[in-house]
């Protein structure tokens, strides 16, 4: 009898799929490079949170971006998610070297050819992310012709943009510092602006880009199956955090710079790491998406995020009002205040967070809610019901209540059948 073979995944490898492990490779042993460089190189000229900053990304970002876009690049193939998210690795690590290499025209073409690759092909990688995101696949189908044509006139726009750069502009002294465009091309500089404002690096095309990418993301979870909304979840999340750390950042850098100028930079770190946790919330969604429950997770960050925000202002609320009535009266302040204050928080915090998860369940999670409540009342009934029938239907109305099946049939065991 003939046995039928089945193909193994390494046999069904497609040659973008060999490229981009070859490609991954290579990437790990840029980053050797990188290090080597960063240790060749003197930071004494920077400021130290400047230089803190540069190791974090070196040491955590980098590795993080390339480890979880190669996890997916083998364990997944075929899924462009991992391959964006390597390219994007790629870029993030271009950042890291100084590009020193002794000839000034050598420095000038390496950074040059680097600026395209990231403003052309890297960072725009977020958008096509969003729009593959999770299957790799762009969705809706019919948006893939329009995305390829995005993808060309972004890159052709980031090239028009770098050469029509000159000494003076913005983007001059992040590109090429001191020195002349060497690929200046005066013809086209009167149109530097037109470029920049539509689709260069930054401009209104990059906005479109992005806006097409959430568009994406909310109508492939409203068409899509159980696994890919809790896929989705994970990314949505994630991009929460983020957004919420950078804000918080940018408060507090505010704040800090009024009142001490190192206040500001030490919430940087709160922003790397909300970033950290957008890259491993992608691996794990793709990867290993099933063995945590994104939406407890989701729940829980909501609840205690609400609940801090209303704890810190009835503690800054409470410690003000009271001091100032204290100082009112007595011509002093008093540390007590704050010690009750502390005492207020505590005893407010149990009860808090269990009404705003009872206010959180009830309406964005109204079918777990009213399971939840369906069973407390039956566990009521149980223990106060004797009647054997009076359990019976109660049963079958929990079940009906928090499974809904089609039909409900309950076999109750005689006392004197052996069977």
């Amino acid at each position: 009898m003939n046995r039928q073979v089945t193909p193994t995944p390494e046999a069904r490898l497609s040659a973008l799929d060999y490229f981009f492990r070859a490609l991954f490779v290579f990437s790990l042993l840029l980053y050797g490079v990188a290090i080597y460089d960063n240790l060749a190189h003197d930071f004494t000229s920077i400021s130290t949170y400047s230089y803190l900053l540069h190791l974090v990304a070196v040491g955590l970002l980098c590795p993080s971006l390339l480890v979880v876009s190669g996890l997916i690049i083998w364990r997944v193939p075929g899924n462009n998610v991992g391959r964006f998210m390597l390219l994007l690795g790629l870029g993030a690590l271009g950042w890291q070297f100084s590009y020193d290499v002794g000839s000034p025209e050598m420095e000038f073409v390496l950074k040059f050819l680097f600026f395209i690759y990231w403003f052309g092909l890297a960072f725009p990688s977020l958008i096509y992310l969003m729009l593959s995101f999770p299957s790799g696949h762009i969705y809706p189908p019919g948006w893939a012709p329009w995305v390829w044509g995005f993808a060309i006139i972004k890159f052709v726009g980031t090239v028009l943009e770098l050469v029509t750069v000159a000494p003076g502009d913005p983007i001059a002294a992040i590109v090429f510092g001191e020195r002349a465009n060497l690929f200046f091309m005066p013809t086209l500089r009167p149109f530097a602006f037109v470029i920049i404002a539509t689709i260069g690096s930054n401009g209104l095309w990059y906005l479109l880009g992005v806006l097409a990418g959430f568009v994406s993301l909310v109508l492939r979870y409203r068409n899509s199956s159980h696994r890919e909304r809790q896929q989705i979840k994970w990314v949505v999340w994630s991009f929460a955090l983020l957004t919420l750390s950078a804000l918080f950042v940018a408060l507090i850098t505010v704040v800090g710079f009024i009142t001490n100028p190192s206040a500001g930079d030490a919430t940087g770190a709160l922003f790397f790491v909300a970033i950290l946790i957008v890259i491993f919330s992608i691996g794990i969604s793709i990867l290993r998406y099933h063995l945590f429950d994104i939406d407890l997770i989701i729940r829980r960050t909501v609840t205690y995020t609400i609940l801090g925000l209303l704890l810190a202002m009835v503690y800054f609320a409470s410690v003000i009002v009271l001091q100032q009535l204290f100082a009112t009266v007595t011509r002093q302040r008093n540390e007590f205040i704050t010690v009750l204050s502390t005492l207020v928080i505590a005893a407010l915090f149990i009860p808090l967070r269990n009404r705003i998860q009872r206010a959180i369940d009830k309406r964005f999670y109204r079918k777990k809610y009213d399971a939840q409540e369906v069973l407390t009342k039956f566990a009521e009934t149980v223990r106060d019901e004797t009647d054997l029938e009076t359990l019976s239907q109660e049963l079958i109305h929990v079940v009906n209540e928090t499974l809904q099946p089609r039909s409900v049939t309950l076999w109750l065991k005689k006392p004197d059948d052996r069977h």
